[in-house]
């Protein structure tokens, strides 16, 4: 059992990366210009985090790690975790509450919001 579970995560591991860079490519393709817009840029970080558990764990499946390395991943990890990927999103949050507020950023991509029109 632990033989097919080891295959699956690293099967499942290098789908979700595959996944990730394939949207992060058509993204490119069909929104060239998200470099220059903080909203564009967010979204494309926002999937870059979502790359790294699955490459670290690709890591640690695919080559065999003593413990040392082993415990340098878990504080790469743990430093991602706790630190970067939150500040990251807070950042890209106040982003997009600015975009909702004002035009100069353009639109979200649902729409419009209106925060102070009621909802029906």
């Amino acid at each position: 059992m632990q033989a097919t579970q080891v295959v699956l995560l690293k099967i499942g591991s290098i789908t979700a990366i595959v996944s990730i860079i394939q949207w992060i490519a058509i993204y490119s393709y069909l929104e060239p210009s998200w470099r220059k817009g903080p909203i564009g840029r967010s979204l494309v970080l926002f999937a870059v985090y979502a790359m790294v558990t699955p490459a670290l764990l690709i890591v640690s499946l695919f080559f065999r790690l003593n413990r040392l390395n082993t415990q340098a991943v878990a504080w790469v990890e743990i430093v991602l975790l706790l630190a970067a990927i939150p500040a990251g999103m807070a950042w890209r949050s106040v982003i997009w509450w600015r975009a909702s507020r004002s035009g100069d950023e353009g639109r979200l991509p649902a729409g419009e919001c209106h925060h102070d029109e009621p909802s029906e």
